[in-house]
Formats: structure tokens, sequence, C-alpha cells
């Protein structure tokens, strides 16, 4: 019998998990919830402090109600490596093990510190003598840091999952459709943007900027802390119409350095769409807390020549009783990532 699973999600100002029933064919979310992250705790997805978020686990699971020890954690930020990777072709295992032969120089650390995995995005002819693949590195510190922090604080680690795989797993489980089809993931302090191709994740690339960013440039601008220039962010976006001197400096400040986010977003889809000739992009599906400042969506479709949406991560996926519908609903771009990680074997 298959068994609940908890997918959780290591946000740099936010710790998520959402539960789901895998017992059925149409699953349902069970329970979800998020605490806030000190500063300093978690950094570009990775635990940086063991001790401290022991005690945020054990938080989330006793305020949020999930009822399941099993869990599928995430790994992603700038701490993982995705790239193109062409292989020999062989079996999947020993194209697993022939890895650190193949990207020893490819790495930014030492290969016998990463923990390597291959993911073959197309299918392969029966005459064909290579393998086009997604290769996946992160630092084997990195994912112990993670896996020991969930295990002390008592639960079961089932699997260990990137971020991008996990989205993608969400969009392709709601059939958003078939063709070319960008999901951009905006979080605190990293955007993950990944080209879906019937589904399938054929690119993937992770820029170091995220919502947290503006923050920063508005708080910088205005003379402000960074609680007050997040809340003045939220509020007046990129399509506040200022009143004052004061909200127009506000408004510029954060035009600016949003548009510098979508600028990285626009120029790495080109890079893409360029290096694959035969392949349309032809939508943008947006997730994550990042994107929901206001005017972006617009600003993005206008700077890609792309329809840009907020993606559905919610989808075909029931409610439990112990889930209040309508908070759910009203952050349904926070849980995309942990809703993702608990689908794994659902697809």
């Amino acid at each position: 019998m298959a068994r609940n699973f908890a997918g959780i999600d290591f946000g740099t100002t936010r710790l998520r998990a959402a539960e789901v029933d895998a017992n059925r064919q149409s699953p349902t979310i069970l329970s979800h919830g998020s605490v806030p992250v000190p500063e300093g705790l978690i950094s570009h997805g990775t635990v940086t402090d063991i001790d401290a978020t022991v005690e945020l686990l054990r938080e989330l699971w006793s305020t949020s109600d999930i009822g399941t020890k099993n869990v599928r954690v995430g790994m992603g930020s700038t701490t993982v490596l995705i790239r193109d990777l062409v292989v020999p072709k062989s079996s999947r295992q020993r194209m697993k093990e022939a890895l650190p032969f193949h990207v020893a120089d490819k790495l930014p650390f030492p290969v016998d510190e990463a923990i390597l995995d291959f993911l073959p995005v197309a299918q392969v002819e029966a005459d064909a003598s290579t393998v086009n693949g997604l290769l996946v590195a992160a630092r084997a510190v990195d994912v112990h840091a993670n896996v020991e922090a969930v295990s002390r604080a008592g639960l079961h680690v089932e699997s260990v999952d990137v971020v991008p795989f996990a989205t993608a797993r969400l969009v392709a489980h709601n059939n958003v459709g078939e063709g070319g089809l960008a999901l951009v993931d905006i979080g605190a302090t990293a955007t993950t943007m990944t080209v879906l191709i019937g589904g399938v994740p054929r690119f993937v690339r992770i820029v170091p900027t995220g919502g947290q960013a503006i923050t920063e440039r508005l708080a910088a601008d205005l003379g402000v802390d960074l609680q007050r220039a997040e809340l003045l962010k939220v509020r007046i976006g990129m399509t506040h119409q200022p009143a004052s001197t004061p909200e127009k400096v506000a408004v510029d400040s954060v035009i600016h350095a949003a548009h510098e986010l979508i600028e990285s977003v626009r120029s790495t889809l080109q890079f893409f769409m360029n290096a694959n000739r035969g392949i349309t992009v032809a939508s943008i599906r947006l997730l994550g807390g990042g994107s929901q400042l206001l005017g972006l969506k617009e600003a993005l479709t206008a700077a890609t020549d792309l329809p840009a949406t907020f993606a559905r991560p919610f989808g075909k996926l029931t409610f439990g009783p112990r889930v209040d519908e309508a908070h759910a609903r009203a952050h349904t771009a926070e849980y995309a990532v942990a809703l993702g990680l608990a689908l794994r074997g659902n697809e």
C-alpha cells in the first residue's frame, strides 16, 4: 500500500511543506503549512544551521497538522548545477557510474565531493550511439546538511529531488499542455527557469537573483530597513501611480530592480531558443512568492513577447478536510515546490 508523503521546500525566508495522499489516482492535499526562517539558517536552498532548522521543522509539523513522517526533500537554488550533457549510450546505471569521468572538468567543485545524476531528455533511437540529457550535480555536504536536519527532526527521508524537476512534475501532472512551456520560479534569492517539452524538462538555468534583490534595492534607495521595504514593495509593485515624489522614487526603484530580473529571464530564454531552433517556447508559467509582484507578469510578457500567466499548482488536486482551501489558493504560487516533491512517483 502506498504511503502519504510530504514535500519539504527549504526557502531562504520560509520553510514550507505539503502532505499529499499518495493512494489516489487524483491525489489529495491533506495538509500544508509554512514557518518564517530567521536570517542565516537556510542559504540558497541549503541548511546552514542544522540545530535551528531542526527546531523549525518540528514547529512546522506541529502547527500545520501534517500527519506523515515520510518526506521528500528538495535541493535547489544556486547550490545545484543542471547542465546539458551528451554521454555514450548504455544502461541507465552504467551511464550514471561513468558520470564522474565525463564531468570532472565541468563542475565548480571537485567531482569527488559531488553527488551526480543524469536525466535523459529525449527518446533514444535504437541505432543511436549517444544520449542527450541533463546532468544534475550537487555538493554532497549540502545534500547531507538538508538530510541531517530532516532526520534529526524525527522524519524519514524517502528521497532527495531537485526543485526544477519537482515543479515540472507538478505542471505535467496538471496537464498544462503540450509543446514548449517555460516555468519561471521566482524565489527570494534565486530564479529558476525550466523549459518543458511535452512535460519533460529539456533545459534548466538558475540565476542568483530573486524577489529579495528588489527589496534590498528599494531599502537602499529609500534608506529604510528591509521589513519596511518589503511591505512597500508588495503595496506599490510596478504598476502603482505615485501621488508624491517619495512614492515616485519608490516605484522607480522597484521597476528598475525588477527589470534586471526580467532581463535575466528574457536573455536566458533567448539563449535556449537560439540553441534549439527546432523548438518553440509558446508561453510562460510563473511560480514562487517573487512572481506575485504587481505588474511583473505583464512586464515579463512585454519583454519576451510570450504570454505569461500564473501556474496553477493545485490544478486537479483535491483538498482534504484539514486544509483551508481559501488560504491555500491565496498562496498558490508558494507551495508548488513542496507539492511537486510530494508527488514524486505519482507521475
